[in-house]
């Protein structure tokens, strides 16, 4: 049990720092040790995945990325709690921050269509912006 004790204070101390996911964290334990941190973090921390999924969903909109590009996040980081909605309206400034650069870059509507969908957006998601673009 002490041995529990000193990677519970270091899965803090990685918690001080930035967050992570519960399975990155136990990841980082010993077996013996999993059960007793995993209700540790269960109780003090009980959503921390959750936590983890609206900062990946932020920081996604903030770069310009899209919801595929965020759940690849949340795949990679072992988070099972999956952000609310990925609705046009979320992603709206995301998607035209990417538009504006992918518009700075390319001319092609092609190229535009291909730059959206290597940034994470939806097919429906880029056809739909790109239309409404074309309308205005």
């Amino acid at each position: 049990m002490a041995d529990c004790e000193k990677f519970w204070h270091m899965v803090i101390m990685r918690l001080s720092k930035r967050d992570y996911s519960k399975a990155e964290l136990l990841a980082k334990v010993p077996a013996e040790c999993v059960d007793v941190i995993s209700a540790k973090l269960d109780e003090m921390f009980p959503d921390l995945d959750q936590r983890v999924a609206s900062t990946e969903v932020s920081r996604a909109v903030s770069l310009g990325k899209g919801p595929l590009y965020v759940k690849e996040r949340l795949y990679r980081r072992r988070v099972e709690a999956a952000p609310e909605t990925y609705d046009a309206t979320t992603w709206g400034a995301a998607l035209r921050q990417a538009l504006s650069k992918a518009r700075r870059k390319y001319t092609d509507d092609k190229k535009i269509m291909e730059f959206l969908l290597r940034q994470g957006f939806t097919y429906e998601m880029t056809r739909q912006r790109l239309k409404e673009v074309e309308d205005q």
